[in-house]
């Protein structure tokens, strides 16, 4: 042992020329051995590989791609938010990146793409799926909604009778509604790649086999993958039927659609979204949320919607540095305080909203949107969340340091003496 320290002392005094004898080149297959003794015990003990990385700050890196689809959407007003706030704090930069389709698209993109982020719905990802099992779902963000808007007239037309106010559609509903909504124009069921999409697939699916117990005649429809703004537009021009979409309520714009009275909101019941997450293992649930507008210190509600919600999660590849993560979280919990002290002297749900808002607030443009995000009925505490796994996070370090630390000693000491060992065989203690 006392031979290891001398020699740990000479090689600091004369690196080079002691790196080139027998105990140098021992000493350096022994850490070498040693690291790798530390990697397998950590591979076991927390079932993923750790990197050095994860032991030796490495700097944060100068640019982080964020992708967030549309630059109409809500992804993308969000991480303007959170590129504002990083910017300010960090010396790193986000890269908001508007042109890739969001939704499962963006769990490939944070696979495949080193330093990357992106906001993943939950019902994108089956268990046991490849892709999930690569990527790190670091926390639920907020709950995103899904939208149904029908063109009135078109449905009327189908129908042969006058439609007052918003449509519900059941678990048992009248085949001849059913068959008008589908067959009234094409159906938009979102962009190539995101959830609605993938869930506008298996409304229709259910609406089928409703018509089906009923009625035998070949349903005529046909679905269409426009991006949002073109399909509404196409929608008030009567060259769509139907537009189906996910969003967080209150985005600007979006509150002329669900207002615009040539236009009726179909609502989903309770019941229906609860036999559709059953049947169809989506992780979906029942929800309402409004759009309302701020004229005075009451609130003067727009639509009040019955849909369903997923969880929209912020997520990463698996190999994203721990550090760089928290970084992106303090990022998010920094912009919901930030909209909680410009916006909202309190918050009280038994009140009107627009009371609670302070002086020139109600005239912000984003104010019902943030409002439902972060602070509405179906809105997440994900502060609590993002605390609890930066604990998690932290609590990581500390057992990879003291796991690294612990096989390094364990380790090292006996492996050094069987490499000079292998050197000299049995004559080997006089290298000690």
């Amino acid at each position: 042992m006392d031979d290891i320290f001398s020699f740990l002392t000479e090689l600091a005094s004369a690196p080079f020329r002691r790196l080139f004898t027998a105990r140098g080149i021992a000493i350096i297959l022994a850490a070498a051995l040693s690291f790798a003794v530390y990697q397998i015990i950590v591979s076991s003990s927390f079932g993923e590989e750790l990197n050095l990385r994860d032991l030796f700050p490495l700097g944060n890196p100068k640019k982080v791609t964020f992708y967030s689809g549309s630059r109409n959407g809500d992804y993308y007003t969000i991480v303007q938010d959170l590129k504002s706030v990083i910017e300010k704090n960090e010396n790193f930069e986000i890269d908001n990146d508007p042109f890739r389709a969001a939704g499962f698209q963006n769990s490939i993109n944070v696979w495949q793409n080193k330093n990357s982020f992106g906001f993943i719905q939950g019902q994108g990802l089956e268990k046991d799926d490849y892709i999930l099992d690569n990527i790190d779902l670091i926390a639920p963000v907020y709950t995103e909604h899904l939208h149904i808007i029908v063109n009135k007239e078109l449905v009327k037309n189908k129908i042969k009778k006058e439609l007052f106010g918003n449509i519900e559609i059941g678990n048992n509903e009248d085949s001849e509604l059913l068959r008008a909504l589908l067959e009234a124009g094409r159906i938009n069921i979102g962009y190539y790649g995101t959830g609605a999409m993938w869930i506008g697939s298996k409304i229709i699916d259910e609406w089928l086999k409703q018509i089906q117990r009923t009625d035998s005649k070949m349903v005529n429809y046909s679905t269409t993958t426009f991006p949002l703004t073109d399909a509404i537009d196409s929608l008030r021009n009567e060259k769509l039927g139907m537009v189906m979409f996910m969003m967080a309520p209150g985005l600007e714009g979006y509150d002329t659609v669900v207002s615009d009275t040539s236009l009726a909101i179909v609502n989903l019941s309770p019941e229906f979204v609860i036999k559709l997450r059953d049947e169809s293992k989506l992780q979906i649930r029942p929800t309402t949320f409004d759009y309302f507008e701020c004229k005075d210190t009451n609130s003067v509600k727009i639509k009040t919607i019955k849909s369903l919600g997923t969880f929209t999660y912020l997520g990463t590849g698996k190999k994203t540095d721990i550090r760089l993560v928290n970084k992106i979280i303090e990022g998010f919990v920094e912009v919901r305080r930030e909209k909680k002290a410009s916006y909202f002297a309190e918050i009280d749900y038994d009140k009107p909203i627009c009371s609670q808002l302070k002086e020139g607030a109600r005239n912000e443009k984003d104010v019902d949107f943030y409002f439902q995000l972060f602070f509405g009925k179906d809105s997440i505490n994900f502060e609590d969340i993002f605390d609890d796994r930066m604990e998690e996070y932290r609590n990581k370090i500390l057992k990879i340091i003291s796991l690294f630390i612990l096989s390094m000693l364990l380790s090292i000491i006996p492996l050094y003496i069987a490499m000079i060992w292998l050197f000299s065989g049995a004559n080997y203690w006089k290298y000690l």
